[in-house]
């Protein structure tokens, strides 16, 4: 079973809201059971995810640089989530269900139904979460999005003027942004409830960083309940803040969408791979994802249409081959896990003990590198 210490990690930050809410007896034996299989690395499973990613759309209004949306890259065809799609989704697993993330790749606001979704997932007893660039509210968008239901709304507001703000979110205006949080809050407090929480995600960059004691300020004024800043995931030195602890993502993980780069960030901590055990992604066109930092189709594991059964998908070959590279004995890769993206992952080399020479290695140029090594079985 496990530990106190995992269940703490489990409950910990802005998840902690939706399994405080939505609690029922079914999803929690479902929860142990998921964390039981990830801690005894069970590669078929009989527990379901109790998180989900869904890209309601992969289009984005705005252009930055280091996005793969925002250069324009096409990794799948441009287009919203049905609505009676993404309920068929929904219906899968809402049994077992904690919360339902409305982003990935795109911006969830441009989606003319996204608030109609949010209020399918409270009704479901389902939490719900954004992070969206809030260049596209208005008044009436921000009642709605109250009276949705929505628990969690992370807002991408890199700079606390439009000089720092525009050099990363090329298109945006920092004065809608930061009017637009504030109507939101305006909204919830009109209505006497304390959801969305407003979270302030400030990527910190070199044009940026002498603004994060102006941006506090600012969120202070208008009441946003959390200001957090992070590391940008980038190499380019003239983007790289001065601030060392703004400078790298310490234990982040490779997102493979620019293959030919070296990955941004150190993963230290030995562990299992979550998303694989008790999170699901799933793109704009029904893509099963194994994670929410894939971008490219051809990384996908499987298709949810209607008729799919959902067991069909989380427990096919590339599922358990995926789950399997984490197996106790590192001795686990080998030429037939070549085509399953997770082969090419951080989190994946630091569980099998290798250093990770280069990213846009191919993988099988990776099962030679592990030959070497003396890691492949």
């Amino acid at each position: 079973m496990p530990s106190l210490r995992d269940l703490y990690r489990i409950l910990d930050g802005k998840n902690a809201t939706a399994f405080r809410r939505h609690t029922t007896l079914r999803k929690l034996r479902n929860l142990l059971r998921v964390e039981y299989e990830k801690k005894a690395g069970v590669a078929r499973m009989r527990g379901l995810p109790y998180t989900m990613t869904v890209d309601i759309t992969n289009a984005c209004n705005l252009r930055c640089p280091f996005c793969p949306t925002g250069r324009l890259e096409y990794g799948r065809r441009k287009q919203h989530l049905p609505l009676e799609q993404f309920k068929h989704i929904v219906g899968h697993l809402q049994d077992v269900l904690y919360v339902v993330n409305l982003f990935n790749w795109g911006e969830p606001l441009l989606h003319p139904h996204v608030w109609d979704m949010v209020a399918h997932l409270t009704a479901s007893n389902i939490g719900s979460g954004i992070s969206t660039n809030l260049t596209l509210l208005d008044e009436a968008g921000a009642e709605r999005m109250v009276e949705s239901g929505l628990e969690y709304l992370g807002v991408s507001c890199d700079g606390a003027t439009q000089e720092g703000y525009s050099k990363y979110r090329v298109r945006g205006q920092f004065d809608d942004v930061y009017r637009n949080m504030d109507r939101v809050i305006r909204a919830r407090e009109r209505r006497g409830v304390r959801y969305p929480r407003v979270y302030w995600q400030f990527l910190v960059n070199r044009f940026n960083e002498h603004e994060i004691d102006l941006a506090r300020k600012k969120a202070a004024d208008i009441g946003v309940d959390h200001i957090h800043f992070h590391a940008l995931d980038c190499e380019d030195e003239s983007w790289l803040p001065n601030d060392p602890k703004y400078r790298s993502l310490r234990g982040g993980y490779d997102r493979p969408t620019d293959r030919n780069r070296s990955p941004a960030g150190v993963v230290e901590v030995r562990a299992r791979c979550h998303y694989l055990w008790h999170n699901v992604t799933i793109s704009s066109d029904g893509g099963v994802a194994p994670c929410c930092m894939t971008f490219y189709k051809d990384d996908d594991f499987g298709t949810l249409e209607v008729g799919t059964g959902f067991r069909s998908v989380w427990n096919n070959d590339k599922y358990v081959r995926a789950r399997s590279m984490f197996a106790d004995d590192p001795l686990r890769i080998s030429p037939q896990h070549a085509d399953v993206c997770c082969n090419r992952c951080l989190v994946t080399m630091a569980w099998q003990g290798v250093s990770p020479r280069d990213v846009g290695q191919s993988n099988e140029e990776r099962i030679v590198v592990q030959a070497e090594a003396g890691i492949v079985g």
